[in-house]
């Protein structure tokens, strides 16, 4: 299954993600592999906006349990943080250098995995 998301804020950022989910489910209803992949790609259309940073929302119940491990892949020239980071901050690692104008640059990739029967999204009777 895969989702994918597009939001823009009047042509000036474009923000494209892409989330792939795979489960691999027993016919008794067994959980044997969950995964979730995405890729968030950025565009900024206006040069006044290539300095932006974008806060992602707090995950923190999903990186609670040593069950669940999610991890994150950002761009060479994008700060680094870790799941359990407590700001999760996209922006450039230098700040006098601006995103490139004009063009898509994948920013952040993120995996989730488990074998948590607690996690898995769909519930029997």
């Amino acid at each position: 299954m895969t989702s994918l998301a597009y939001i823009t804020f009047e042509s000036r950022v474009d923000i494209t993600i892409q989330e792939t989910i795979n489960a691999r489910i027993s016919r008794h209803g067994d959980l044997e592999s969950f995964e979730i992949r995405g890729d968030m790609d950025l565009r900024i259309n206006e040069p006044t906006f290539g300095k932006i940073a974008l806060r992602l929302a707090d995950i923190s119940p999903l990186c609670s349990s040593s069950d669940a491990p999610l991890q994150f892949q950002q761009h060479p020239n994008v700060k680094k943080f870790t799941a359990s980071s407590s700001e999760k901050i996209i922006s450039l690692k230098d700040p006098s250098r601006n995103f490139p104008v004009g063009q898509g640059l994948g920013v952040l990739r993120w995996k989730f995995a488990t074998k948590n029967e607690s996690l898995k999204p769909l519930n029997g009777p």
